[in-house]
């Protein structure tokens, strides 16, 4: 328990360093996300955003906790978002066939700062592999880091990883 206290302090603390860096001058952000964690499972939920074919956010993971462990934890991410006067959560990655778009995501590691995690979005038109090239509008983007130790032994039948209140309810997030 005082693990998993020091590991939430950990992540407040460093959320009120939280940065985001867009890819163009397209790209809105209203503030930086509204962070939550349960266990194994941290939760950025971000609102308001606008951005056209890429956004990257940094994301800061908690700091491992136990003295004993030399190992780095891994984490599993995956996302959601919901846009502007749509209550439907759709899954990152995923295509949407009736907005011609597909959505997907990369991450990777900062050098300096193994906790901080740059995670880039993007949106490319569903029958080639060009960008989409217009303004899409998140009422919501939430992206799930998740240890990767949680998973071990699950099937995609114990939890599906794409379907948003799976997710919600399997780690206890608020939805």
């Amino acid at each position: 328990m005082k693990t998993i206290n020091i590991r939430h302090t950990t992540i407040l603390i460093l959320s009120m360093f939280f940065f985001i860096a867009c890819s163009n001058d397209d790209n809105h952000v209203t503030a930086g996300p509204v962070i939550s964690t349960n266990g194994d499972a941290v939760l950025y939920n971000y609102r308001e955003l606008h951005f056209k074919d890429s956004l990257t956010l940094q994301i800061i993971l908690p700091s491992s906790t136990d003295a004993d462990s030399d190992e780095e934890q891994l984490y599993i991410y995956t996302g959601f978002y919901n846009s502007e006067g749509d209550d439907q959560w759709y899954p990152i990655p995923g295509v949407r066939t009736d907005k011609d778009y597909q959505i997907y995501r990369e991450h990777h590691k900062d050098t300096l700062n193994p906790n901080l995690v740059n995670l880039s979005i993007y949106t490319k038109k569903v029958t080639s592999r060009e960008f989409f090239g217009n303004t899409l509008s998140f009422d919501q983007l939430k992206i799930v880091a998740v240890n990767s130790e949680a998973l071990r032994g699950l099937t995609p039948a114990d939890l599906d990883l794409k379907d948003y209140q799976a997710v919600m309810v399997y780690f206890g997030l608020d939805p």
